[in-house]
């Protein structure tokens, strides 16, 4: 048997979708509120996909920058943008393939 699983470990990568920030809400919710203190109490941040981003408001064309409570999640550190994953990685190629395979 291994060491029991701590969310809160290092290596662990915690991945947002776009569900998590719309059931948050605005910085005045409670919830919105909830979330950033956990993260910053723990220290940790969520990484989302760039098309969450763009789901959440963030694309240029569709709000003013900086005013969607995901960019206020990034410029206070708890939230990062993924880089695009590298599909000439074959690791990467190989994971899109079995899920395109469901």
């Amino acid at each position: 048997m291994g060491e029991p699983f701590n969310p809160l470990q290092n290596s662990v990568t915690w991945i947002a979708d776009t569900g998590l920030f719309i059931a948050c809400g605005r910085q005045q919710n409670n919830k919105y509120t909830a979330l950033e203190r956990f993260a910053q109490r723990n220290d940790l941040t969520f990484v989302i996909p760039q098309r969450v981003y763009d789901e959440l408001g963030g694309a240029p064309r569709r709000s003013t920058p900086g005013q969607t409570p995901i960019n206020s999640a990034i410029d206070a550190g708890w939230v990062t943008v993924a880089d695009e994953p590298d599909y000439t990685n074959g690791t990467v190629s190989q994971v899109m393939d079995d899920v395109r395979s469901y």
